[in-house]
C-alpha cells in the first residue's frame, strides 16, 4: 500500500525514493543495478504485486463488483440482527437454523453413503476400482465437464427466460421503488396529445385553446400522422392500408 499510494501521489512520476518492501532480494537488486534506479522494472514489478494480490484477496477494489472486501458481500449484521428470521424465511433455509440438527443429518447421510460404497466394492458393481496384490488400489472415474454453476445450479430456476414483468415484480417487492412513482401534476386530454410536432412553439398555444375536435377529425389526423411520428395512438376509423 505504500508503494501504491506513493506511486499516486507522484502521478506515476517514481524515483529511487519509492518503496521497496514489496520487492524480494533479488528484484531490488535488479530494480537497483549498477547503481542505477530502473524505473520502467519498478512499475512493471509494482503492477504485478498488484494484480497478484487483487487475485489472492490481498488487495480489495471499493468500487468492484467481483474484488470487494469479503465483507462487503456479506449481510450487514444490524440487519442481520434486526431481520434475521424474515431473511432465513426468504432464504428457504428454516431446516438448517438449529447447526447440532444440521450436522447429526449430515453425518448420518455421509454414514450411510458409505455403506452403499462400500458394499457396490464389495459385490463388484463398481468398475472404476482395481486391488492390487500387495492390498493397495487404484481408482480411475470417467473424466467429467467442469462446471463453475453446477454447484448453485439447485438455487437457479429451471427455465433460461425470466419475463421482463417477474424481474421488475420481484425488485419492487424487496425494494417498493412503485411506491416513489408518482402521477404528472397536470396532464393534457387525449385529444390535445396529436403528435410531437403539435406540442412545439406557438402551435402547443393554439392546440390548447381549440376545442376538442370530433371522432372523424382524430381519424383523419391519426392517419396522417402515424407515418410520421410511429405514435402508436388509438386511431378510430383505421384502414387496412393504413395499418
Amino acid at each position: 500500500m505504500d508503494a501504491i499510494e506513493h506511486f499516486k501521489d507522484k502521478d506515476g512520476g517514481v524515483d529511487r525514493s519509492a518503496p521497496t518492501g514489496f520487492l524480494d532480494p533479488e528484484e531490488q537488486t535488479a530494480v537497483n543495478r549498477d547503481g542505477k534506479f530502473r524505473v520502467s522494472l519498478y512499475k512493471a514489478l509494482l503492477f504485478l504485486q498488484v494484480q497478484n494480490g487483487i487475485k489472492s484477496g490481498a488487495l480489495n477494489l471499493e468500487h468492484s463488483h467481483k474484488y470487494r472486501p469479503l465483507d462487503d458481500y456479506l449481510i450487514d449484521r444490524d440487519r442481520w440482527q434486526r431481520a434475521k428470521q424474515q431473511l432465513i424465511e426468504r432464504a428457504g433455509l428454516e431446516g438448517f437454523v438449529d447447526p447440532r440438527k444440521t450436522l447429526k443429518e449430515l453425518d448420518e447421510a455421509l454414514y450411510q453413503q458409505y455403506l452403499l460404497t462400500d458394499r457396490n466394492i464389495a459385490e463388484g458393481k463398481n468398475p472404476h476400482i482395481k486391488f492390487k496384490k500387495n492390498g493397495g488400489f487404484t481408482l480411475s472415474t470417467p473424466k467429467q465437464e467442469e462446471s463453475d454453476a453446477e454447484p448453485l445450479q439447485q438455487y437457479f430456476p429451471d427455465h433460461r427466460i425470466v419475463p421482463l414483468v417477474e424481474v421488475l415484480a420481484t425488485v419492487n417487492r424487496f425494494t417498493h421503488y412503485v411506491d416513489e412513482l408518482q402521477h404528472p401534476p397536470t396532464a393534457l386530454p387525449p385529444w390535445q396529445t396529436l403528435g410531437s410536432r403539435d406540442l412545439c412553439g406557438d402551435n402547443r398555444h393554439r392546440l390548447r385553446n381549440r376545442p376538442p375536435p370530433d371522432d372523424a377529425h382524430l381519424a383523419r389526423h391519426y392517419r396522417g400522422r402515424i407515418g410520421a411520428y410511429g405514435e402508436l395512438a388509438l386511431q378510430p376509423g383505421r384502414s387496412q392500408r393504413s395499418q
